[in-house]
């Protein structure tokens, strides 16, 4: 018989745990399997170029929309960096939606460590 009052304690293994983990949630590892690849079951290239803001910290309150998006963008790779600190960049991502997506959840996974908005091609802010 059991005792309702003793419960055997969790072992816990730090350098399986931790791996475990990491393969679940990994975004090239065990993809057909794990969380990630749950999420995020296929995916398209993006065509990614951007534009600064000349002008320094500010500087972004006189441009309108209009004006920003007929600048001239130069192409970037993930992995750039971008700065000084406190100076706005434009990013234009260029992709197409496959057949098999329309009706379906898209999403874009951005990471910049930064403060962002997310902005239509028509000028309305999505995000």
């Amino acid at each position: 018989m059991s005792d309702a009052g003793v419960q055997a304690s969790i072992h816990k293994n730090v350098k399986t745990t931790l791996p475990r983990i990491n393969n679940y949630i990994n975004s090239s590892r065990f993809r057909e399997v794990n969380l990630f690849g749950r999420l995020y079951p296929d995916s398209r290239p993006v065509v990614l170029s951007h534009w600064a803001i000349p002008g320094g910290e500010g500087a972004w309150q006189s441009w309108t929309f209009d004006q920003i998006v007929t600048q001239e963008f130069t192409p970037v790779s993930i992995g750039d960096t971008f700065g000084p600190t406190w100076t706005t960049h434009w990013f234009k991502l260029e992709f197409e939606i496959p057949e098999e997506w329309i009706g379906k959840e898209v999403r874009i996974r951005w990471g910049s460590n930064s403060e962002a908005a997310v902005w239509s091609s028509g000028g309305q802010i999505l995000q």
